[in-house]
């Protein structure tokens, strides 16, 4: 990390901001606010008590003109909360102001814990008795750290996923140890796909995928009728606006 970002700097223009950073290599990187696609804030505990957090902006670029894609990625290592306010306010030259905020249904938690948790335990167990590789005694000790340490994960992973819907964005946020919040502009979004599993159906819940020219955002086991409301919505708001991304 201190190879690669070595002086790192970032100077502002008046319609770009220019990155550059290295020690062995410098890289200089030219961000367009219109281009931007994606905006990805990530932070651990450790991080979060320090006041420090990264920052990954994904810009649409033309693959004949940039050879190198990774050109169209910017990380950004070591931002504080005021920091990363500025460059977000210099991007976007607006806030965040939350509407809806939800949650996936328990069901996606119980459907982790039993194919991540339940199952394999099952199955080794059965395997370790039949053929008398470990005693019982180490069989339930290990089955029993292994449930307890794949639920607290299968927790942690529900506990900090949800998807959250604004007038302008549209938050996706995820993560066990690294939260990452990835942000993008509803009129920018290039195409929505919903779709409903059949064992979900009854549930009325289902996935919703926003594909952006830099990358895309998966949402899973989410309420199915509020998903369509919001299909509706992002539809409406990129037919409506004439703001330009390219």
């Amino acid at each position: 990390t201190i190879l690669k970002y070595f002086n790192f700097t970032a100077i502002k223009s008046s319609n770009n901001l220019e990155v550059s950073y290295g020690l062995i290599q410098t890289k200089s990187i030219i961000l367009s606010p219109r281009k931007v696609q994606q905006f990805q804030i990530i932070q651990n505990y450790l991080q979060k008590t320090l006041d420090i957090l990264e920052i990954k902006i994904n810009q649409a670029s033309s693959t004949k003109i940039v050879k190198d894609n990774s050109r169209s990625k910017i990380i950004i290592p070591g931002f504080n909360k005021k920091e990363k306010n500025d460059i977000f306010n210099y991007i976007f030259n607006k806030k965040i102001q939350e509407q809806l905020l939800m949650k996936p249904h328990v069901r996606k938690l119980v459907f982790s814990l039993i194919f991540t948790s339940v199952l394999p335990v099952l199955i080794f167990s059965s395997i370790f008795l039949f053929f008398e590789i470990l005693s019982l005694k180490y069989v339930v000790i290990s089955c029993l750290s292994y449930l307890i340490i794949t639920s607290f994960v299968n927790w942690r992973y529900y506990s900090n996923n949800s998807l959250t819907i604004t007038k302008d964005f549209i938050v996706y946020k995820s993560g066990f140890w690294d939260i990452k919040s990835t942000i993008i502009e509803t009129f920018k979004i290039q195409s929505i796909i919903i779709s409903q599993p059949v064992w979900h159906k009854k549930r009325n819940l289902g996935d919703i995928i926003f594909y952006t020219a830099g990358g895309y955002i998966k949402a899973k086991t989410y309420n199915f009728s509020d998903l369509k409301r919001i299909v509706n919505n992002s539809i409406y708001s990129v037919e409506i606006s004439n703001k330009k991304w390219m």
